[in-house]
């Protein structure tokens, strides 16, 4: 018979992995009854379980997901109703955050064949959506009341019709033309593409990407496309070095600005490369990298994040991460390791700003960096500091804000040292001379600023959050605004460092995907901007900035969107700031007396909503979203319709409709009372 029947807070191993009741003596019953009182053995600390959500969307019980935390330091959170049994008060931090969003792709009758995707919350995808939400005063969907609440995603198939948005969403598909500038790659590659212009592309290359994916040396690089374009290239040249030298030549012409001939030569990589898509080898993996970096400038994240991880898996497959014991020579030897060091970054990046999951982790490469790379060893720092971020702002919840501030304050100290070591930033000593120094010094400068951008970003939606709520008798949290400036002022210096690096060097206008982190730079600012509608004529300074350099670059996807959503996101933030500039002052004169922050938020949020009308047509493929009764910053009475059509200026604009943001922001936001305990309490009171 088993000893004891009350509840325990822990079984044995053994009685754990049997699934059988254990009494918690040591050794249990059932061990010594079996004679393994020896194997008897308990955990340390308690598992980690999934907090239950009560039917009304709201924490019943949250445990402490800090590494480290002893089972006393979980304990149920504490609700403001006390014993009256009345439901606790929603915490505004968390009543304005949602669940991912996933979409399908096609109208497949059989969901097992839809293109789904989902992006997470750490993406651009998600940030604007919020945006998009805050702007439309949206109902909050609340989760389900079962345990698996905070894996739910919200379905944004309705979103991505509304707004035109599938083609960035899944990515824009490959276009081949058929005007002059794009012939098509036919079995001769000089009937499409004569070698005189095929050299002049592999030197664009050579200045850009290569500075970036230095896998090829000059001579190398010549001997590609040399035996490309000689008479026996089809008997002399293998599957994948065809592949590789059509994947150089498109990427020559991206940064060319002749698109239409780079998707047509990117076509004809794919083609050669269908022979040898199973191969594992160096060169493959190399190929697939170019191609990553290729779809990024196309404005294809999602086709990104696939490659690289095709490369990941036959880096783990050919044994990358260890240091090979074969004989191979000391140049075979650097290019492993700067092949799968640059392989790393690019994973942890790619992940990191699309909010999944990343395949390669620092611990698992177990080889040196390679010789004479400073570039790379600065990006793979800061890609390690990146996945950190990932790990303990992104992955984790915690239970206060004050406890996320605590650990985006020490990612914060990390880049910094990282900074002063690598002197970038705000170690920087100037801008280098050279175009080629000045192209990386870009690359570099533009992932340090945007990993800064990310670690602070959710305390620009928590301050919007806390001051939308009753905040008369709420104490001010300097390190809340302290925490927001980071953020500010990340999203300012890339901005600035962006704008000088494209007008001194032509070659840096060539990086579409620069694109990306000047809209995530506007879209935080212009954000604040709603929290502080003071700050409005000193963002704009900011975004003109950022369209500035969009102007600068090709007129072509993404720059397209990307200036298109940006311009489109400043008019409905000014628009929004205006209509609250409007009505609140009248009803601060009203003989009632002076409203409260509350109602203040309360009658914005009135006002937005009548401001934001739909208008859904019976074909939800024609939806277009009406803006009426705002007096416009533009000198508008009545904005029309707003398509995905270029001319007319998205609503949104790169990665949006997914998020996850509901789940990473604690519950709490108010720190200890005694600042002398916020670095070793554990509070979990509310708001």
């Amino acid at each position: 018979m088993v000893r004891g029947t009350a509840n325990i807070s822990k079984a044995c191993n053994p009685c754990q992995k049997s699934k059988l009741r254990c009494d918690g003596q040591e050794p249990c019953q059932r061990c010594f009854d079996k004679g393994r009182a020896s194997e008897c053995v308990y955990r340390l600390r308690s598992r980690i379980r999934r907090p239950f959500r009560r039917a009304d969307g709201l924490t019943n019980q949250l445990e402490v997901t800090q590494s480290g935390a002893s089972p006393q330091e979980t304990s149920p959170r504490t609700s403001n109703s006390g014993s009256t049994g009345r439901e606790p008060e929603p915490d505004p931090t968390r009543t304005n955050l949602y669940h991912s969003v996933t979409a399908a792709h096609s109208t497949e009758p059989d969901i097992s064949r839809a293109s789904r995707l989902f992006y997470g919350p750490s993406s651009a995808f998600a940030f604007l959506q919020h945006l998009h939400r805050v702007l439309s005063s949206s109902p909050v969907p609340g989760p389900s009341n079962d345990r698996g609440a905070q894996e739910h995603m919200q379905e944004g198939g309705p979103g991505l019709d509304l707004f035109k948005q599938r083609a960035l969403f899944f990515g824009t598909p490959l276009r081949v033309d058929t005007s002059s500038d794009s012939r098509p790659i036919h079995s001769r590659v000089s009937e499409a593409l004569p070698a005189g212009e095929a050299r002049e592309i592999l030197e664009v290359f050579k200045s850009t990407t290569n500075l970036l994916l230095p896998f090829w040396s000059d001579s190398e690089l010549d001997g590609f496309i040399g035996s490309l374009y000689s008479h026996n290239a089809e008997e002399s040249m293998s599957s994948q070095a065809k592949a590789l030298s059509f994947a150089i030549l498109a990427d020559g012409a991206l940064h060319q600005r002749r698109t239409n001939l780079a998707e047509s030569l990117f076509a004809r990589a794919k083609q050669e490369v269908a022979l040898c898509d199973d191969v594992v080898s160096l060169t493959m993996i190399q190929f697939s990298l170019l191609l990553a970096s290729y779809q990024n400038n196309m404005g294809r994240p999602n086709s990104s994040y696939f490659q690289v991880g095709i490369a990941c898996r036959k880096a783990w497959s050919m044994g990358l991460g260890y240091e090979s014991t074969s004989l191979i020579t000391a140049e075979d030897l650097q290019k492993r390791r700067c092949t799968t060091w640059y392989l790393y970054f690019y994973e942890i990046m790619q992940a990191f700003m699309l909010g999944r999951e990343s395949t390669i982790k620092k611990a698992n490469i177990r080889i040196p960096f390679p010789d004479d790379q400073p570039l790379l060893v600065g990006l793979c720092k800061l890609a390690e500091i990146a996945e950190e971020c990932a790990n303990v702002v992104y992955g984790q919840q915690r239970t206060s804000l004050w406890q996320l501030h605590v650990t985006a304050e020490k990612i914060h100290r990390k880049l910094k040292a990282c900074a002063e070591d690598l002197s970038i930033g705000p170690a920087s000593p100037g801008h280098p001379q050279s175009n080629a120094e000045r192209f990386r010094s870009l690359h570099i400068h533009t992932f340090y600023y945007h990993i800064i951008l990310l670690t602070f970003r959710p305390f620009l939606i928590a301050e919007f959050a806390l001051n939308s709520g009753d905040i008369h008798n709420r104490p001010e949290m300097m390190w809340l605004r302290q925490a927001c400036r980071n953020a500010t002022d990340a999203a300012q210096d890339s901005l600035v460092f962006m704008h000088t690096s494209i007008h001194v060097a032509d070659i840096c206008n060539t990086v579409r995907f620069n694109g990306f982190f000047i809209e995530s730079s506007c879209a935080a600012l212009l954000y604040n901007t709603l929290t502080h509608p003071s700050k409005l004529a000193y963002t704009r300074e900011y975004v003109n900035m950022g369209l500035e350099c969009l102007d600068r670059m090709v007129t072509d996807e993404p720059v397209i969107h990307t200036r298109s959503s940006i311009r489109a996101i400043s008019r409905f933030v000014e628009e929004f700031i205006a209509k609250q500039q409007q009505v609140v002052p009248f009803m601060e004169s009203s003989p009632q007396g002076p409203i409260s922050p509350a109602s203040r938020a309360q009658m914005s949020s009135h006002n937005a909503r009548n401001a934001f009308q739909v208008y859904p047509p019976s074909d939800p493929a024609q939806q277009m979203i009406y803006f009426s009764g705002i007096p416009s910053a533009f000198g508008e009475q009545n904005v029309g319709p707003v398509t995905n059509d270029i001319t007319l200026d998205p609503f949104l604009g790169y990665d949006v409709l997914a998020t996850d943001l509901y789940n990473f922001l604690p519950s709490d936001t108010a720190p200890p009372t005694d600042p002398l305990l916020r670095l070793g309490e554990d509070n979990s009171r509310g708001l």
